[in-house]
């Protein structure tokens, strides 16, 4: 039994490192999800506003450097996966 692919996904990502290099933050835009087919790829969630997704990458000991980055943002905390969410989308359509 062969595992093949379900989801493509695709986004443009910008990096920001700070100061100390403690701290990475990446932001993704342009989020598109493409069910995988046996010869042709479907666009998922076509219309719909693509996320953007905004991560802090910080190391064990960073923790402290983190939570300052953290709390100058302005939008809440949550968990996305782009993976979770395109596979839920292949779901719905």
């Amino acid at each position: 039994h062969l595992t093949e692919p379900a989801l493509v996904n695709r986004y443009r990502r910008r990096y920001f490192l700070s100061a100390d290099s403690r701290v990475r933050l990446t932001i993704d835009t342009s989020l598109e999800w493409y069910a995988v087919g046996r010869r042709s790829l479907t666009r998922l969630l076509p219309g719909q506003p693509a996320p953007v997704v905004v991560e802090l990458k910080y190391g064990p000991g960073a923790a402290d450097a983190a939570e300052v980055v953290a709390s100058r943002l302005p939008w809440r905390l949550a968990r996305f996966s782009k993976y979770v969410h395109g596979i839920e989308a292949i779901r719905i359509g």
